[in-house]
């Protein structure tokens, strides 16, 4: 079965879901330094906008706008090599982090990213892993409430 191709837009922010490789046990302190590290390397490299995160135990979720020449898919690749990398040197394992694709959608107005953005932050409490967003640590929301 041929894969769906991704329509490549630029300077409009993709939401974008990507999940943790069955196999992988990275905890999420390992794994979300790393990613944020790499995050941070792609805005150099690439002018990536990254507007929010949130980073769980078995995926994330962000906000992020590319520019071109670079589309979505290449700097999405090149942040989950370079964090797999990161990760398995920590650990001292190998073999793939993340599912091989990821899913994204083109937020086509500001109460659609809002949407996202709120639907990001409040992940972890509907989870169950926090009472409130502020008590998770890996994602942005300090960010947009400290302005």
């Amino acid at each position: 079965m041929a894969k769906n191709r991704r329509v490549i837009v630029h300077n409009i922010p993709y939401f974008i879901t990507c999940n943790v490789h069955k196999e992988a046990s990275a905890a999420v302190h390992v794994l979300a330094p790393a990613l944020l590290n790499w995050f941070n390397a792609a805005r150099s490299r690439f002018g990536l906008e990254l507007h929010g995160y949130v980073i769980m135990p078995d995926h994330w979720h962000a906000l992020m706008t590319t520019h071109a020449p670079h589309d979505i898919s290449g700097v999405m690749g090149w942040v989950k090599a370079r964090c797999t990398d990161s990760v398995n040197d920590v650990l001292g394992t190998r073999g793939p982090l993340w599912q091989p694709r990821f899913y994204d959608r083109v937020c086509r107005n500001e109460v659609e990213f809002g949407d996202k953005l709120d639907y990001m932050h409040l992940n972890p409490v509907r989870d169950g892993l926090v009472a409130c967003p502020e008590d998770w640590h890996w994602s942005s929301w300090y960010a947009y409430v400290e302005g």
